[in-house]
């Protein structure tokens, strides 16, 4: 009887399909489907009908811009205004608590169409596996980043808020330059 080779094999894994599969373009309808709602918020904010819902749909934009420039390299130089962005929806998160709705002055708008432009051509400049490793990347910091608890229960989403830094201090001096993007 003769001795067989145990000899693992790893599976064999076409190379080219493999390179093609991860320069491959981001899924485009979700592209697109993600762009209308950021545009489509930054609106309703302009015209002072913003619900909690686009304001979480900014939150998103800004936290992926944040991830995409920071950890991805795509936009390096924008970081300082993804930063500036998470700042102003702190604030005008801030404001809804106070006053019950979305009011934001002229220069938070300007600031957050910019921040809108430029994770516009984030999203035409990122790969699918550049984005699936941003979105993955966004879920893990809103899963470590500490609970925010807001006084009113109506108000923006509990997990995009605590990424932004759930507009307190003690939250936001936490995390300044750490990867939770707390310092926002």
């Amino acid at each position: 009887m003769r001795k067989r080779c145990r000899r693992k094999v790893a599976p064999l894994v076409n190379p080219v399909s493999l390179v093609l599969a991860n320069l491959a373009p981001a899924d485009r309808a979700t592209t697109q489907r993600v762009l209308t709602a950021m545009y489509a918020a930054l609106d309703a904010l302009q015209f002072g009908r913003a619900t909690t819902t686009d304001w979480n749909d900014l939150a998103e934009a800004a936290n992926h811009g944040y991830v995409f420039s920071k950890e991805l390299g795509l936009g390096p130089e924008h970081l300082g205004l993804f930063v500036e962005a998470r700042q102003v929806l702190i604030r005008l998160g801030e404001r809804y608590h106070e006053r019950g709705r979305f009011v934001a002055t002229a220069q938070e708008l300007q600031t957050l169409r910019a921040m809108a432009a430029v994770h516009d051509l984030q999203l035409q400049a990122a790969n699918g596996k550049e984005a699936a490793v941003c979105a993955a990347r966004v879920a893990e910091l809103k899963r470590s980043a500490p609970k925010y608890s807001p006084k009113r229960t109506n108000g923006p989403s509990d997990s995009a808020h605590r990424l932004l830094g759930g507009g307190t201090q003690s939250h936001q001096g936490q995390h300044a330059e750490g990867a939770t993007a707390k310092d926002g």
